[in-house]
């Protein structure tokens, strides 16, 4: 009597299946130079509720110098999608391309907080070659952009 067994084999990296937010406040090449502030925060899952959930914000603020009515003022983006990770490559999907939100808010005016309506549309499918390091994650490729960005895990303080 033979018996046979067939096991799979989740390749998935337990850093990002435990969850968790990752974050950088490396300026992206188109922001460099119209920005005052900028941080990018990545997290994948929601606790126990859905591990593959993955949510992408922006955080950033435009010098003060620059002309037009968005100066000085703080921008908050949102975009949710879900992530799968394959050997070294991580791929994130998005239900469309203009899912999410991009709030505009503190400007030096006192302008109130608003969402922007007409804001560019992001990616549908997003992929880039990673690399997980201790609390650091390598990411070949920026969203919509082609430069490299580290991102280091946050740990809330104790």
């Amino acid at each position: 009597m033979a018996v046979l067994v067939v096991a799979g084999c989740d390749r998935t990296p337990a850093a990002l299946k435990e969850g968790g937010t990752w974050t950088s406040t490396e300026v992206p090449p188109s922001m460099a130079g119209k920005v005052s502030k900028y941080e990018t925060l990545v997290t994948f899952g929601y606790s126990n509720y859905d591990t593959y959930a993955w949510q992408g914000v922006v955080k950033y603020t435009m010098r003060a110098d620059l002309p037009g009515p968005d100066a000085g003022c703080s921008f908050t983006g949102r975009i949710p999608g879900t992530w799968k990770a394959t050997d070294s490559t991580l791929t994130v999907t998005t239900d469309s391309a203009t899912s999410g939100a991009l709030e505009k808010h503190e400007c030096p005016n006192g302008a109130m907080a608003s969402t922007v309506k007409e804001r560019p549309p992001h990616f549908t499918t997003w992929s880039t070659k990673y690399r997980l390091d201790g609390d650091a994650l390598y990411f070949d490729r920026r969203f919509d952009e082609e430069a490299p960005v580290t991102l280091t895990r946050f740990r809330a303080p104790r």
